[in-house]
């Protein structure tokens, strides 16, 4: 049940990235978000229902181990492979603070009881682990890979430094960032069961027996008073300049979303407190809506050059679905037509973009589609031929050369009057002489 849980939220985030949407965020009801940045984003439309500080640069934490894992994932075809824990793995870690995931000097580990520990419990052990077995797999440098990847993802804002979250002022992303790197992770085999764990029992090896590690995430805890039963991972994080952290997902008849929660106060750990109180809050009172039917009409077009018809309608070009607060009625959503053009012209192919629409909110955009025509529409060539002649006749140099044709036409008129007055004068004064 828990694998289909997580093949349909991945099914849902791939269907939505097809989708042309904007977003508005909304305002909270009955509690104020504490920590200092936060998001909830809806991974079935990718519309941010509530944002807080989601560009600001801020220190991730242990968030960063998020990463770590992607790296590992996208690098290593078998997470059974084993590696050797090294005594620079354990020892670089003196004095940093990081939590360990208990690994000793010449255990032989899995790179999946590695990655268990990383998630679920912040090993930084096994991170260092995981840096060793890439960096010799690849012959890269593993934090290269991680700024390599963050560009893939169009993280623009984040910088990477270390695989564990260690602070360092050149170690930063930003919520929005780390929306985008977070719908990667969760899309990749086995993550989303990996860090769902509130417990994991890593297996016996050469320096330990089986053994039971609990998850840093309270929110997929049932023994902690945060826990909130509809959670699925993510990650925590947490160092005094980042403040507590927690990036998590949950789902709920149907619907699907994503909480990141930065800054959070270590005292109240209000990084799940937030995140808890965000998800119930969307799940009260938001619900899916379809603010575009590609078989209802939006608006006509003038069409010209048609013996058929002097208006084409205008559909959306595909459906949108959107989240939106249920007391909002259909009523109350504006519609902005843009066009390309006041006019077009036959023939009009099918499907042809000629503008679009963007649907608003409360003053906010939350959707924008493309406007289209559902059936192809025909020139009349003798309208073609009619248009073409009258363009003719408007051009400049028509124009130009009918006046200079005018201007010779009247020219000659003069010049065959006055030929023909001189004549009558002179046949006149013939006549006047015959008569002397």
């Amino acid at each position: 049940m828990k694998k289909l849980a997580s093949f349909l939220l991945v099914f849902c985030i791939t269907l939505s990235s097809f989708c042309f949407t904007a977003s508005a965020s909304y305002k909270t009801k009955g509690f104020k978000v504490k920590s200092e940045a936060a998001a909830l984003i809806s991974l079935d439309t990718d519309d941010i229902l509530f944002e807080k500080n989601i560009d600001q640069k801020r220190y991730p934490a242990s968030i960063t181990k998020i990463m770590t894992a992607v790296i590992l994932l996208d690098n290593c075809t078998n997470l059974d492979d084993e590696a050797t824990v090294t005594k620079n793995n354990i020892e670089s870690l003196f004095g940093s603070d990081l939590t360990t995931g208990g690994l000793l000097p010449d255990e032989v580990v899995s790179l999946r009881t590695c990655v268990n520990l990383l998630m679920v419990c912040s090993a930084a052990d096994a991170a260092n682990v995981i840096v060793d077995y890439v960096e010799k797999q690849t012959g890269k440098d593993f934090v290269t890979l991680m700024n390599q990847k963050a560009k893939n993802l169009k993280m623009n804002n984040t910088h990477f430094v270390n695989a564990t979250g260690l602070h360092d002022e050149n170690h930063y992303t930003t919520i929005r960032d780390l929306i985008k790197l977070c719908k990667y992770a969760i899309k990749l085999p086995n993550f989303l069961d990996i860090c769902s764990q509130p417990i994991y029992y890593a297996p016996e090896s050469n320096k330990h027996k089986k053994r039971m590690v609990v998850t840093t995430n309270f929110l997929i805890n049932p023994a902690t008073t945060m826990y909130y039963s509809y959670v699925k991972g993510i990650k925590t994080g947490f160092t005094t300049p980042a403040g507590r952290c927690v990036a998590s997902t949950a789902s709920k008849d149907g619907y699907n979303y994503m909480c990141i929660v930065m800054g959070g106060d270590n005292a109240t750990r209000t990084e799940f407190s937030d995140s808890k109180n965000l998800y119930k809050w969307a799940f009260e009172n938001f619900e899916s809506r379809i603010v575009a039917d590609t078989e209802e009409i939006i608006d006509e077009m003038k069409v010209e050059l048609s013996g058929d018809t002097d208006f084409i309608q205008l559909y959306p070009q595909k459906n949108v679905t959107v989240i939106i607060p249920k007391e909002i009625d259909n009523e109350s959503l504006i519609y902005d037509v843009v066009l390309k053009d006041n006019v077009v012209q036959a023939p009009v192919e099918k499907g042809q973009i000629l503008g679009y629409v963007s649907i608003k909110c409360a003053g906010s955009e939350i959707a924008k589609v493309n406007l289209v025509n559902k059936e192809k529409i025909n020139r009349s060539t003798w309208l073609f031929i009619t248009k073409i002649f009258k363009d003719f006749l408007a051009l400049p140099f028509f124009l130009v050369l009918l006046a200079a044709f005018v201007i010779i036409v009247i020219l000659l008129i003069v010049f065959g009057n006055v030929k023909r007055s001189r004549r009558r004068k002179k046949l006149k004064r013939v006549r006047k002489i015959k008569k002397m």
